[in-house]
């Protein structure tokens, strides 16, 4: 039972060459198909089968069947390259389908945007071989791709095809690439399915040849080709069982001394197609090994204790210098989580839950036995009989795979429904491609694509202004509120346990486990980096890991992938205890501008539509036209320069300690560069924010703040309204020109901020948008040297907004995005199987539901009424369709009375509710959105009314306030316990009016009996030093505090000092208050 044909090298030296001009004229070998079939099998016996350690290729034309290309990839590890023609491509994003175990090689000349276009010849190389050894080769299309290899010292090429019959097309496509890119001083190999037919290869009794056949023949033989597959060996087995020889490889001369052996074999994993197995005298690669980390639910408790008592011990070498403190810990927990590990060698294959042995071992044993019979007899009854056990073996097959989905689709398991879903989303996917420098040259080696990405996503060459930079100081400071333990551990709590790790490798699950003694440890060495102002150099390196951007044209282009840099938890946990005390003051000092929504506590993009929305229409109101400019700063993170970024937060006083570790923080990065297995050596980072810190976006915020105006109210005729890097600004006026004119001074001053901050602003994503109920204006707005054409809609947060704020093309979307998420769902099931009816509903309710519900509050508005209802009915239907498992053709009113799915109009009023009700209800520092509520609310009678007054949920919203809810009070506060309400009262008075409010304040408090009334000041002397006091008249104490004569002390610490001596007495006092005198 031998199901192989193999041809070694001595076959190959005695058969005549392809070049011989008589061979075309010779005529068939008239022998009997079966006596050399027989001969051919007999002499395989005698074949020793592969070597393990020898690198082998495995070639198959699948058939564009889904079930035999993944059967491959599952199940061929024992192969190094797989060269598949027409293999299936993922419908969803047309890319050939990914496996964790094979690196994916397509042509990148080729960028296919629907099915027909699809790549039909793919090349699968193992990850076992690195990636710096493989070379997608240049010259490839839809029909054609090759790679370089460099394995063992020795470097060979591989060139997949594909030649579509009938148009052999391939032919031209082939002869082209040889003559611009082929070199007989380089051992290629070449794989196709030919689809031609010539006495030179075809099996006995095939005498059918295509003048295109002589074309291949003679065009390959010109290059110094031959064939080194098996010759007169059916490769492909029509529907009658008849045989052809149309899968071929060729070798040039070099190739070929390559080449131990080629073998036709029976294993085709079910395609109509034979497989071609060829093993080559080069060595395998060496297996790889990785660590495993442990399964931390389930980890030993008397290791996990035993590790925690060694950590609990730990001291560090030197107790103040962060750079030591910071490499000890790390190499101490990367001991430890080796020490919870495995080191496992890597093995990629996964089991197949579906397959049953007791059930479809015995059907393929005898499925393969019918199949060698027809290759030996090719009689009628044994094509019939192979075509019956064929047939019944893939419909098991099949049976199983639809019992084990089905299975898990009626009894999931928590969070089996989302991981399903996941399967189904479109994704960009795929290798980086080889990518093409600034002059145009394919770039291949992977340290310059490395730099070239490094360039491209990470770097920005916008001129910059920064004469206006005092030259830097040397600032000091003393005092600073240290890290404690609980504000740790509370960091350590809101880590995602699930975060890739960054240089360091460790593990997010690692560090919570140990939170306890481990928080001991990062207090103190957080403090002495506060301290000294002094960011760990290990901590500085980020591994960056690129991916594909969706939907773009050219993946040669290094702008077409986004980076994701990966940073040490331990330095991540700092950066955002530092994030949280940045934002509290920033919030608590009001320095931000009022109409900067993004990353603040609270806010969110729908605050940013509403505000735009009822300002637009508080100046209708007014009678006013509005002109609205909307602007994307391009690279926004990689183009901010620390220079200026450390000058605007010493003009906004932030506290020195935070503005000197932030420096410390942004200065001497650096990053690798991280391509599949490459790591790059690390590139130095002068300008930028780290794309994934905490710290970044509170740092951009502010960054970009003096980008907006300062100060947002309807009463104002110029605003800006900020989302992080999404920026508008609207000009309100009477005349429609005088608005464009002033419009104009908002893009001048907004392009001379991106010329003194190194911002390029986005040409393709910068639109001008007249916002009136009038006729919109005629003429082009200038914004710089861009020419502006006046938009009808704009896309803004997500939301399509047009001149009157009509919503007409958001509707539009919001429906085709419920059908297109309907037919993603589809895979969950039909009217005949699929998940349960509550498992639907589920889905419903947290897929659906929230992808059509966004900004809800802007445009569920009554006007909108009944494009709302229009709208729910459309998505009701779809809901009960897919929950209740019905046909189409069911009547809307069977839907409607059984279907389990909440209808979408109440989760619409729900939603809005929701937003506004917040809204109310929560007071903040920034608290626009909620003053704009409460002022349209009261304005009953106005003309224009916006979505806070006419919105589909104002009678819930009006019974809810009626019953007078509590308010919740939004603290900014950056410790880990809980916030504590604080009276400050800010005398923004003279002098002599401060002190005439002083005293009324503190006859105020001495008519309390409860309260307690503590003075106390500071002041410093170049000669004397500083010291600080408070004294408490009412009870007749005082103390002082002396700092001595250091230099680097000032009045700020002298003052501090009396606070100090302040609060030693208001501590037994209970419930007292502190009043300050002013400096």
């Amino acid at each position: 039972m031998i199901g192989t044909t193999i041809v070694t090298p001595d076959c190959l030296s005695r058969n005549q060459h392809p070049s011989n001009p008589n061979l075309s004229q010779s005529p068939a070998p008239s022998v009997d198909s079966l006596d050399v079939l027989c001969q051919d099998i007999e002499a395989s016996e005698n074949v020793s089968s592969f070597d393990s350690n020898s690198l082998s290729i495995f070639q198959l034309n699948c058939h564009v069947s889904k079930s035999v290309t993944l059967s491959v990839l599952n199940s061929s590890f024992s192969f190094d390259f797989l060269l598949l023609q027409e293999p299936w491509i993922n419908p969803i994003d047309f890319c050939p389908p990914q496996h964790q175990a094979w690196r994916a090689f397509a042509a990148y000349e080729h960028s296919p945007t629907r099915w027909n276009e699809r790549h039909k010849a793919v090349i699968y190389a193992k990850r076992s071989i690195p990636s710096e050894a493989i070379r997608l080769l240049e010259g490839g299309s839809q029909n054609v791709v090759g790679v370089e290899v460099t394995q063992s010292g020795k470097v060979f090429s591989l060139l997949n095809i594909y030649n579509p019959p009938s148009s052999f097309s391939s032919l031209d496509e082939l002869n082209n690439w040889l003559t611009l890119f082929y070199s007989r001083q380089r051992s290629l190999i070449i794989s196709m399915d030919a689809n031609l037919h010539h006495r030179h290869w075809n099996p006995p009794g095939v005498r059918k040849t295509e003048p295109e056949a002589r074309t291949l023949l003679s065009s390959l033989s010109s290059f110094g080709f031959r064939v080194a597959s098996p010759k007169h060996i059916p490769t492909f087995y029509s529907k009658k069982g008849k045989g052809s020889t149309i899968d071929l490889v060729w070798a040039n001369y070099l190739g070929s001394k390559l080449i131990k052996f080629i073998s036709v074999s029976d294993k085709n994993f079910g395609s109509d197609h034979q497989a071609l197995l060829i093993q080559l005298s080069i060595g395998r690669p060496a297996p790889t090994y990785h660590w495993r980390y442990p399964s931390w639910s389930k980890l030993d408790s008397t290791k996990l204790n035993k590790a925690s008592a060694k950590l609990s011990r730990l001291t560090f070498d030197s107790p103040t210098d962060p750079n030591v403190q910071a490499e000890q810990l790390t190499s101490f927990l990367q001991r430890t989580q080796q020490d919870l590990g495995q080191r496992v060698r890597s093995n990629q294959a996964k089991v197949k839950p579906w397959w049953c042995r007791q059930t479809l071992d015995p059907v393929l044993k005898t499925r393969n036995r019918a199949r060698r019979w027809m290759h030996l007899a090719k009689s009628p009854e044994a094509i019939e009989c192979y075509r019956q056990w064929n047939s019944y073996f893939l419909s098991l097959v099949a049976s199983l795979k639809q019992r084990s989905w089905r299975r898990l689709l009626e009894d999931p398991a928590e969070g089996d429904l989302y991981r399903v879903l996941r399967f189904s989303s479109k994704s960009a996917g795929g290798e980086v491609l080889p990518l093409k420098d600034p002059e145009g040259s394919v770039v291949h080696d992977k340290h310059k694509q490395a730099e070239l990405l490094f360039k491209g996503t990470s770097i920005t060459n916008a001129p910059i202004d920064l004469s206006d930079i005092p030259p830097n100081q040397s600032i000091r400071f003393v005092s600073y509120p240290p890290v404690t333990n609980e504000e740790v551990r509370s960091a350590l709590r809101r880590i995602s346990p699930k975060k890739a790790p960054g240089v360091d490798g460790l593990a997010n699950e690692l560090l919570k486990s140990f939170s306890e003694p481990l928080s001991a440890h990062l207090s103190l060495l957080y403090n002495n980096i506060l301290k000294s102002s002094t960011f760990p150099v290990s901590w500085k390196v980020a591994v960056t890991v690129i991916i594909r951007k969706h939907g773009k044209p050219d993946y040669t282009s290094p702008t077409a992938y986004r980076p994701i840099a990966l940073l040490s938890t331990m330095s991540k946990l700092f950066e955002l205890l530092l994030a949280r005390r940045l934002t509290a003051w920033a919030e608590d000092s009001g320095v931000l501008a009022e109409g900067h929504f993004g990353g603040r506590k609270g806010s969110g993009t729908e605050d940013a539509l509403f505000a735009l929305e009822h300002w637009v229409k508080a100046k209708w109101k007014e009678g006013k036209v509005v002109a609205g400019l909307f602007l994307d700063v391009k690279s926004a993170y990689p183009s901010v320069h620390p220079a200026r970024l450390i000058q605007y937060l010493f003009e906004l006083k932030c506290p020195t300690y935070l503005v000197l570790i932030i420096e410390d923080f942004l200065r001497d990065r650096s990053t690798t560069i991280r391509l599949d297995d490459f790591v790059s050596e690390a590139l130095p980072i002068t300008i930028g924010l780290p794309q994934g810190s905490p710290l970044s976006v509170i740092l951009y915020i502010l960054y970009n703040n003096s980008l907006l105006n300062q100060f947002f109210s309807t009463s104002l005729d110029s605003v800006s309204i900020g989302y992080v890097d999404d920026v508008v600004h609207l000009v309100a006026d009477r005349s429609a020109e005088t608005a464009k004119k002033r419009l104009t001074e908002e893009g001048c001053r907004s392009l001379k901020w991106g010329a003194s901050h190194g911002a390029i602003f986005d040409q393709a994503k910068a639109q001008f948008l007249w916002l009136t109920k009038r006729k919109m204006p005629d003429g082009d707005f200038l914004f710089g040297d861009q020419r502006l054409k006046p938009a009808t809609e704009v896309k803004w947060l997500g939301v399509w907004l047009d001149s009157k704020l009509l919503f007409n093309r958001n509707f539009r979307v919001l429906e085709e995005k419920a059908h297109k998420t309907i037919n993603q769902l589809k895979i969950f099931g039909s009217s005949r199987w699929g998940a349960k009816e509550a498992d639907r509903v589920k889905l419903i309710r947290s897929v659906l539901f929230p992808r059509i519900l966004y900004g809800a509050a802007l445009w569920a508005t009554k006007p909108n009424k009944g494009k709302v209802a229009a709208l729910a009915a459309k998505i009701n239907r779809l809901a009960g369709i897919f929950t209740l498992g019905v046909f189409k053709a069911t009547s809307s009113s069977f839907i409607q009375n059984r279907s389990a799915a909440p209808d979408f109009l109440d989760e619409v009023i729900r939603t809005s509710f929701s937003f506004f009700f917040r809204k109310l209800v929560t007071i903040k520092p920034n608290s626009v959105i909620r003053s704009f509520i409460l002022r349209s609310r009261s304005d009953s009678m106005a003309p224009f009314a916006d979505s806070a007054r006419n919105g589909l949920a104002t009678e819930q919203l009006h019974q809810a306030m009626g019953m007078k809810p509590e308010k919740i009070h939004l603290f900014f506060d950056f410790g880990g316990a809980a916030a504590r309400v604080l009276e400050t009262l800010h005398l923004g008075m003279s002098k002599e009016e401060a002190l005439i409010s002083v005293k009324s304040i503190v006859s105020f408090y001495d008519a309390d009996p409860r309260a307690v009334v503590i003075f106390s000041d500071g002041s410093f002397h170049p000669e004397k030093g500083g010291a600080g006091a408070a004294v408490c008249p009412t009870r007749n104490v005082f103390s002082s505090l002396s700092l001595g004569g250091n230099p680097l002390v000032s009045n700020h610490e002298s003052e501090a000092a009396g606070v100090l001596a302040a609060t030693f007495y208001s501590y037994p006092c209970g419930q007292s208050r502190c009043s300050q005198k002013a400096p």
